[in-house]
């Protein structure tokens, strides 16, 4: 249920800015649909491909870290 909501937030997204468009007749639809195709298949790669999802864990880890070493440092300054 939580993919087909991700997937109609993405088109409800889409006409959104469709509707906020001050000039809807330079809307390369071709390109629009070429972008949101290779979202999904970069999605898919990072989801099923077993070493992408473990480069993304690490990442996520180190990010992880840094952010932990902010929140330290901020509160040894401010207290």
């Amino acid at each position: 249920m939580l993919k087909l909501q991700a997937i109609i937030g993405i088109f409800v997204f889409l006409g959104f800015c469709w509707l906020i468009s001050t000039d809807k007749k330079h809307i390369n639809y071709r390109q629009v649909m070429a972008g949101v195709a290779l979202q999904f298949i970069i999605a898919l790669i990072v989801i099923n491909v077993p070493f992408v999802k473990t480069i993304f864990n690490y990442l996520n880890h180190a990010i992880l870290a840094i952010c932990d070493a902010t929140r330290e440092g901020t509160s040894f300054v401010l207290g």
